[in-house]
């Protein structure tokens, strides 16, 4: 605001300044008093030609000064974090950004071929702006307080306060005020051109008359007010970039702020898709972190970087055809694609004789905020839009939510409703959020409805800024093996095998609505049928006992990388940005979703943003891991965080706290009955003579309605 208030007084000094320039010449008046002093505008009339010097020079100096004071606000928001730069021409750098008034300076490491890291950067200046596809923030690439100081600055964006939205009013008048005042000054300056005193100093220095006054009144404020672009602060938009671009087409994410230069999101889903190509036997590539290499059977390759990625396609190019023979068609690989590739892992596949050159198409997925230059990007959506889709032929979507095709299309047929995002007139969805010792989820009744892509409302409804807010959404379906079906998606839509804070929350919506006739019940989940016990007061449902089943040790079953056998007190290195290898010992379980157990000293000390993350990703556990940071207080008693896969750190997790009282027996720590305590609550759990872990919590209601989808 302060540099627009600057900009419009310098504007009405400039424009005065000019118009009186321009203005006739005053008709002759008589010689003043011998006594009286001559005045700045008497000297100013009698004087054009130096008046218009002195005025060149104090227009060069303020706009000088004030120009200094601008920068680019979306490029400003990323400095000070890890930043990933796109350019056009193929290219991507990691580093940090460092921005001026006439473009940004990026500081990166290079590799050198001795091995040794040396430090460099590049230029990057405003005209070059349209070279760029995109300035990425990864989210899992930053510190747990560079988290926390993003996500400051997006409450202020999202959620201003009334004195910030007062602010951001009188900057985009006085924006307003500046451009027609550009105006208005320009034509100033070609009356100015006609003043006879004037001409010699306006033939030489017409053009940086100009020049100076665009940049003086340009660069106060570094953004054209536009009410359009206005309206969309804080909301979910969809951004389409360019058609040449290798960015995805679409974009998804909430937008934050614009510039003359730059669109920026945040919260966007990224997906970005490239190639590697190997040319023939012996080659090798490494592109985007991927290490591709031809082997004289195969391919083997190597994801190097912090991030599972997905081999899309591989296709072979046809052999060269003999003399007077016919061409060969392409062969096929013998690969079921696509494939993920967790960080750090390798794959290694077959080719058939005679194979030629090796197409290699990879694809990711992560969450990012978002800088895109204005050149063909172009904000077109309000909302989270999705393109619309028919109903004929995409059942198979909706496929899985019941057992078996033939049931989705038994209650259609019965008058269910298909609930689609962004087709058609939005519906109503009732819901219910409950929470276990924090852990919190909303509740949907699907027994009589379909959801289509529940793995996009997961993402949407858990949305705490944006959404009702929940660590994932909890299913209600009815089930051929037992009472009740359970099905549960995470808040980045990855569905889940089972939780036991998720479980009770929906032992509690069963029983409180009346849907079971007793205080026991048998429910589906994805670690098998599992049974509850209720404790109800006054008739609802306080407290649920439930059992977990037996865990799982065994390396495959959990399933943790590694040879046959068991996975305790194992050792696990991770890479900590600006730290090195952190090695960590850890047990592995398995309460129908994998855990990792590794115990601390001070639990509340610990680096649970940093480390959950890597551990979660890494290369030993193949369907990633929910990772468990303990501390022991007594034979009965641990202290327990949690970073769970797909949600992040949560205030509570059952399977975890089940998780950690079994690798505690296991490693000797404490005996089979203990208390965990959690950021949310306390929670009872028991590895019983039986084999089985039972788990005892309290389940809450926090509120129920209806959402537009």
């Amino acid at each position: 605001m302060t540099r627009s208030v600057c900009a419009f007084i310098i504007l009405l000094v400039l424009f005065a300044g000019a118009a009186a320039l321009a203005g006739a010449p005053p008709a002759p008046s008589p010689a003043p008093p011998a006594a009286a002093k001559p005045s700045v505008l008497q000297w100013l009339a009698d004087n054009p030609f130096s008046a218009t010097l002195v005025f060149l020079i104090l227009a060069t100096l303020i706009g000088s000064f004030v120009s200094r004071l601008a920068r680019d606000r979306c490029l400003k928001d990323f400095e000070g974090y890890p930043v990933t730069l796109d350019m056009k021409d193929g290219q991507r750098y990691h580093g940090e950004l460092d921005v001026e008034k006439t473009g940004l300076e990026f500081h990166y490491e290079r590799t050198t071929p001795q091995g040794g890291i040396r430090k460099t950067s590049f230029l990057i200046f405003q005209p070059e702006y349209k070279g760029v596809h995109a300035l990425l923030r990864y989210h899992d690439r930053l510190s747990e307080a560079q988290m926390k100081v993003r996500g400051r600055a997006a409450r202020k964006a999202y959620h201003p306060s009334l004195l910030r939205r007062w602010a951001r009013a009188v900057r985009n008048f006085f924006a307003g005020i500046k451009d027609s005042m550009l105006e208005a000054f320009t034509l100033a300056m070609g009356r100015m051109k006609s003043i006879q005193a004037a001409a010699p100093v306006m033939q030489s220095g017409g053009k940086y008359i100009d020049r100076v006054g665009k940049e003086t009144i340009g660069t106060a404020s570094d953004v054209t007010y536009d009410p359009l672009l206005e309206k969309q602060i804080g909301l979910r938009v969809v951004l389409e970039l360019p058609q040449d671009s290798a960015l995805q087409d679409e974009c998804v994410g909430t937008f934050r702020e614009y510039t003359k230069n730059f669109f920026a999101l945040m919260d966007v889903d990224y997906e970005s898709q490239w190639d590697v190509v190997l040319a023939g036997p012996g080659a090798a590539a490494f592109v985007r972190g991927i290490a591709a290499q031809r082997q004289p059977n195969g391919v083997r390759l190597e994801n190097c970087s912090t991030f599972a990625v997905e081999l899309c396609s591989a296709v072979l190019a046809p052999p060269p055809a003999q003399e007077g023979e016919e061409p060969a068609p392409a062969p096929t690989v013998a690969l079921a694609l696509p494939v993920t590739i967790g960080s750090g892992e390798n794959l290694e596949f077959a080719l058939p004789s005679r194979a030629a050159g090796l197409t290699l198409t990879f694809h990711t997925r992560r969450r990012a905020d978002l800088i895109v230059p204005r050149t063909g990007a172009f904000v077109r959506h309000k909302n989270e839009w999705v393109r619309p889709r028919k109903l004929v032929g995409e059942l198979t979507d909706a496929v899985g939510l019941l057992p078996g095709t033939s049931n989705v299309v038994s209650v259609l047929k019965q008058g269910a409703s298909l609930v689609s995002l962004g087709t058609g007139k939005p519906s109503l969805l009732p819901f219910v959020k409950m929470h276990g010792c924090g852990n919190d989820y909303i509740y949907l009744d699907c027994r009589e409805r379909v959801l289509e892509r529940p793995e996009a409302l997961a993402r949407r409804l858990s949305d705490r800024h944006f959404g009702i807010g929940s660590d994932g959404i909890v299913l209600v379906l009815p089930s051929e093996r037992a009472d009740f079906r359970m099905r549960m998606y995470n808040s980045d839509g990855s569905e889940a095998e089972m939780c036991g804070n998720g479980l009770r929350g929906f032992a509690k919506y069963l029983f409180d609505r009346g849907m079971l006739t007793g205080n026991e019940a048998r429910i589906e989940t994805g670690a098998g049928v599992l049974r509850v016990w209720i404790f109800a007061e006054e008739g609802t449902a306080r407290r649920v006992r439930v059992n977990m089943g037996q865990p799982r040790l065994e390396r495959g079953d959990i399933p943790v990388a590694g040879p046959p056998g068991q996975a305790i007190d194992q050792e696990l290195t991770i890479e900590v940005p600006h730290e090195g290898n952190v090695a960590l010992r850890y047990t592995a379980v398995s309460m129908g979703n994998p855990h990792c157990v590794t115990y601390v000293d001070n639990v509340d000390a610990c680096p649970v943003a940093v480390h959950g993350p890597l551990v979660e990703n890494h290369r030993l556990f193949p369907k990633r891991t929910n990772v468990e940071f303990v501390q022991v207080l007594a034979r009965d008693e641990l202290k327990m965080r949690v970073w769970e896969r797909g949600a992040g750190e949560t205030l509570a997790c059952g399977t975890g706290a089940s998780a950690i009282l079994v690798a505690s027996v296991l490693n000797g720590k404490t005996d089979r009955k203990a208390v965990v305590h959690l950021l949310g609550g306390d929670l009872d759990i028991e590895w019983a003579d039986d084999g089985c872990v039972y788990l005892t919590g309290p389940a809450e209601e926090v509120f129920e309605g209806t959402v537009a989808i």
